[in-house]
């Protein structure tokens, strides 16, 4: 240190390269760790305000879920206990694997199929109809 005229000279003498490089990053790592906590510190605030919410949509969910499986599993049994009959008359047709000759055979069948459910289904309701009217 030296002292001319009312100035001071002042002079490091560096020993390692590395030190001043490990100093540097050490002062960078402190500047970008405010900047790392700030989303932690958003989450924290607003987390909060957040699930609840969330907690009552999936709470809400599993109730409409459950009401669901509860009227179809009632709706079931209702079904399976006071119905005489099923109401549904399954046709099953099996053509195997079709050409394409063979695609207007088929529509014909699925045609006579058709018509055939839909006059045993009108039967089927004017046979109920003798009986509420027999009952009469």
């Amino acid at each position: 240190m030296e002292k001319n005229n009312d100035t001071v000279d002042i002079s490091f003498k560096i020993s390692n390269r590395t030190e001043i490089s490990a100093r540097k990053m050490m002062g960078s790592t402190n500047n970008e760790m405010q900047y790392m906590l700030v989303p932690g510190f958003l989450m924290a605030g607003i987390l909060p305000w957040i699930m609840p919410w969330l907690q009552m949509a999936v709470m809400g969910l599993g109730m409409v879920t459950n009401m669901a499986f509860t009227s179809a599993l009632f709706s079931l049994v209702r079904s399976y206990v006071f119905e005489k009959e099923p109401d549904e008359h399954v046709v099953y047709v099996n053509h195997g694997v079709l050409s394409s000759s063979d695609i207007c055979i088929v529509y014909k069948w699925y045609v006579v199929a058709l018509i055939s459910y839909i006059l045993y289904m009108e039967e089927r309701e004017r046979e109920r109809e003798r009986e509420r009217e027999r009952e009469r």
